[in-house]
């Protein structure tokens, strides 16, 4: 029970992080969800042993883990980014200082002039 709230919980992070890169929200959880499912499906039922379930189960995180540090610091790292929290000059959304585009309208950031 507790991993599913874990879980959840971070895919709303990653969702967060995923708007404010202008990545489709939804993609990046499928694939997140995917390849985690995909790892505790097929390594727990190929690996046997005391220790199996912990390390299936920290493969799993860890693929959680890299989808959330792709979205975080490699998409949009070629954009212009601000070095604080910021406010939309379109629709007054208040925006992370991770976000090169507006998490409400998807205009991306610009510096002031």
């Amino acid at each position: 029970m507790i991993e599913i709230i874990a879980v959840v919980l971070v895919m709303a992070t990653l969702a967060r992080f995923a708007r404010g890169r202008g990545v489709k929200p939804w993609l990046a959880i499928s694939v997140a969800i995917a390849g985690y499912l995909g790892i505790i499906l097929v390594a727990g039922a190929l690996m046997r042993g005391p220790n199996a379930r912990w390390i299936v189960l920290a493969g799993a995180w860890a693929w959680i883990g890299v989808v959330v540090a792709y979205v975080r610091f490699v998409v949009g790292s070629g954009r212009a980014k601000p070095e604080r929290d910021w406010v939309c000059s379109s629709c007054m959304y208040p925006n992370g200082a991770h976000a090169v585009v507006c998490e409400g309208c998807q205009q991306p950031w610009a510096p002031a002039p």
